[in-house]
């Protein structure tokens, strides 16, 4: 059973990158991805998705989901990071990247993605999501 993910999100360009390309809905930049992370040689990734998320206000944001099926410790998610990194992965925003438990939305590992420093973690109370999500799987086992 998948209950954990590994998510950064990827809104504005400068967000995150990989070797100066936008991530967007495109099948070659998946492809790319996905040969060079590897990710079937990663034993806890099931899928990679790119998530969008428009909230009530019309408001869209848009996100990289690693879909895990075990809980990771902080050294496997900063190899993880280290990782994105080898692959192209970069931001210009000092953007966070979070290791999350989905059955409770609790952040378990908060790191800034460019330089691995912890960042505090806020855990938000219990809200009603009336978002909506599409979006395209870029990795599936």
């Amino acid at each position: 059973m998948n209950k954990y993910k590994i998510k950064i999100n990827c809104t504005h360009p400068n967000d995150l990158r990989i070797n100066d390309r936008v991530i967007s809905k495109n099948r070659r930049l998946y492809n790319y991805i996905r040969s060079k992370m590897q990710l079937e040689n990663i034993d806890y990734i099931t899928k990679m998705l790119i998530v969008y998320k428009t909230d009530s206000n019309g408001l869209e944001s848009k996100s990289i989901e690693f879909i895990i099926n075990r809980e990771i410790d902080e050294n496997e998610f900063i190899l993880f990071i280290v990782k994105m990194k080898d692959t192209g992965f970069f931001s210009l925003n000092n953007r966070d990247i979070k290791f999350i438990d989905t059955t409770s939305s609790r952040t378990i590992f908060n790191r800034n993605f460019s330089s691995l420093v912890k960042v505090e973690i806020i855990q938000n109370g219990k809200f009603i999501n009336t978002s909506t999500y599409t979006g395209g799987v870029i990795y599936e086992r």
